[in-house]
């Protein structure tokens, strides 16, 4: 067992960035090697069998973590999730086959037919999972992820080299979640005992089911709903197409912000113990969510099509234009990255659904009015829905937390002019070295801009200051 907290700390940290990397090179390797279509129909297929996955196991799940591996509610919880996971694997075998009557021609509704079996075996790592969580086995877990993920990405890109098509890719996941759970179960020491489950932990579950499923219902549905409208409006390219985008400005905007997360709580833990002025630390923790995350998003907006049409080919010359509009939304959104942990410190966790209810409900509508022009389109009803979030959002901050717009827009301005810096010294680069390799040019622009963008960062000492705050709290 792995005794050493920051060890194990660091562990966890480089387990959730490692998996995001895996998943990122995955989709790169699969659209470099599969067709428009081909990729197009995974992202349709994905989207449907996803979208209803983990509604079952959100209430077990909890109850494991919170009962700290009480054998009852461990017991109970493996059998509801399991039992869930079954009527789910049903639902999703005939939204299989309704899914013959608008791609008669395409094989998703065999893709969706195969996905759909993963559902028992996703439980059982979620209750693996739970189970190490409510031990603090954090770093058997992280390890076991690693392990997970880095076996798909081998697998499926050699079954992908051999010319095995999407269906690589579907042998990929089972790997990773059909092996996964037995793996997890192993790990965690879980021996199932009839015995032990009883009515009264099945009612506690439900209760936190209940109050959790609006919420992940809400995630799900705004997280796939623009591959399926894209998918029935206009065929699986441009679902693929939007897919990868989004894909390509979440892993850098978690790889980023996800190591912060837990020092954002932490922080705002001990000012709320202290009863110390939680308004001042969350506009600190916001100006250095500007101060870090706008540069690397803004250099994604202006050099993302290059990168993409040169790791994926030039049939993806489109996706350029969706992550420039994609990255520009991430980068107005960033005060949404950090309004969980304020709104869970101050006791104001329970207004998050009916929020982010408000904002699905315009995203989603959205993505109806724009996707009949394509992804471009959707991506920029996307941009106007995340200044729209912001607002809705700054009003519950202020009301709650008393966290002032005018605060942390002044980093805005620091991070904003770096940024800039560093996209023009990217673009004077391409323009001057049109004779050297590509894919030189493009490795070069992009690292130097970043190089530049943090060095001016760093250089103003109230954004060093600030930045070497939240850095001291994982010490």
């Amino acid at each position: 067992m792995i005794q050493n907290r920051n060890f194990v700390a660091l562990l966890v940290v480089f387990s959730r960035a490692w998996g995001q990397l895996c998943g990122g090179a995955l989709l790169f390797v699969a659209g470099r090697l599969l067709t428009l279509d081909e990729f197009g129909a995974f992202a349709v297929a994905s989207a449907l069998s996803m979208m209803f996955s983990q509604w079952v196991g959100v209430g077990a799940y909890e109850r494991i973590i919170s009962s700290h591996n009480d054998d009852r509610a461990v017991q109970t919880s493996f059998i509801v999730s399991s039992a869930g996971s079954i009527a789910l694997v049903i639902i999703t075998i005939i939204i299989s086959q309704l899914a013959r009557l608008s791609f008669s021609e395409s094989n998703i509704p065999t893709l969706v037919l195969l996905l759909a079996f993963l559902g028992l075996p996703s439980s059982w790592r979620s209750t693996g999972e739970a189970i190490l969580i409510g031990g603090h086995r954090l770093g058997v877990l992280a390890l076991c992820s690693v392990i997970l993920d880095t076996t798909a990405l081998v697998v499926s890109c050699v079954l992908l080299l051999l010319d095995k098509g999407v269906y690589s890719l579907i042998i990929g996941r089972y790997f990773q979640f059909g092996f996964g759970g037995i793996l997890l179960l192993a790990a965690s020491g879980f021996r199932y005992n009839q015995r032990l489950v009883v009515r009264d932990e099945i009612a506690t579950i439900y209760k936190l089911w209940r109050s959790m499923i609006a919420d992940r219902i809400l995630i799900y549905f705004q997280n796939y709903s623009a591959d399926l409208l894209l998918g029935f409006m206009l065929g699986p390219a441009s679902a693929g197409i939007y897919r990868i985008s989004v894909r390509m400005v979440q892993l850098l905007s978690s790889l980023v912000s996800e190591p912060l997360r837990p020092l954002c709580w932490k922080m705002l833990s001990r000012k709320f113990e202290k009863k110390e002025d939680l308004a001042t630390s969350s506009e600190e923790i916001i100006g250095a969510y500007f101060m870090i995350l706008t540069g690397p998003l803004c250099v994604l907006a202006f050099f993302g099509g290059d990168v993409a049409q040169i790791i994926l080919g030039p049939a993806w010359s489109e996706v350029g234009t969706v992550v420039f509009f994609l990255s520009l939304a991430s980068v107005v959104t960033i005060p949404v990255l950090v309004s969980e942990p304020i709104l869970g410190v101050t006791g104001a966790i329970s207004s998050l659904p009916v929020i982010r209810g408000k904002i699905v409900l315009l995203s989603v509508g959205a993505m109806v009015a724009s996707a009949y022009y394509g992804p471009i389109a959707v991506a920029v009803s996307q941009l106007v829905v995340a200044i729209i979030s912001v607002i809705i959002f700054q009003k519950a901050l202020y009301k709650y937390a008393h966290v002032r717009l005018g605060a942390y827009l002044s980093n805005i301005e620091w991070a904003a002019a770096s940024a800039v810096f560093a996209v023009v010294l990217g673009l004077a680069i391409n323009k001057q070295s049109l004779v050297v390799n590509r894919y030189v040019v493009c490795l070069l622009e992009t690292g130097l801009s970043v190089m530049a963008y943090f060095l001016i960062l760093l250089l103003k000492k109230n954004c060093r200051s600030k930045i070497f705050k939240l850095a001291q709290l994982a010490t």
